[in-house]
């Protein structure tokens, strides 16, 4: 039997294209804004889903490709990403 509780994990773990990884990484950090690395996994699992790479990795060629920004935020000790217009506070890590 399936878990349903709330957090639990969907039952099937599909790797996206890299297309479909791309679009949903963007959409993500548009609609929420900045994120961690931990948090973009976490938001793709509860989907159902991974990235075609180990997430770091992908973010990683998405950041050369230009399609989402990414920096160390100093304050929380941690990397995060986000795209254009959609900027952490004090306009992204320096």
């Amino acid at each position: 039997m399936q878990d349903r509780s709330p957090g639990a994990q969907p039952a099937t773990n599909r790797e996206l294209t890299p297309q479909e990884g791309e679009q949903l990484i963007v959409d993500l950090l548009r609609e929420l804004g900045p994120m961690t690395t931990n948090q973009i996994t976490a938001a793709t699992q509860q989907r159902g889903v991974h990235c075609p790479d180990s997430t770091v990795k992908f973010l990683t060629k998405l950041k050369a490709k230009k399609a989402v920004l990414g920096g160390v935020d100093r304050q929380k000790g941690t990397w995060i990403w986000w795209v254009e217009g959609r900027a952490p506070p004090g306009g992204g890590p320096k």
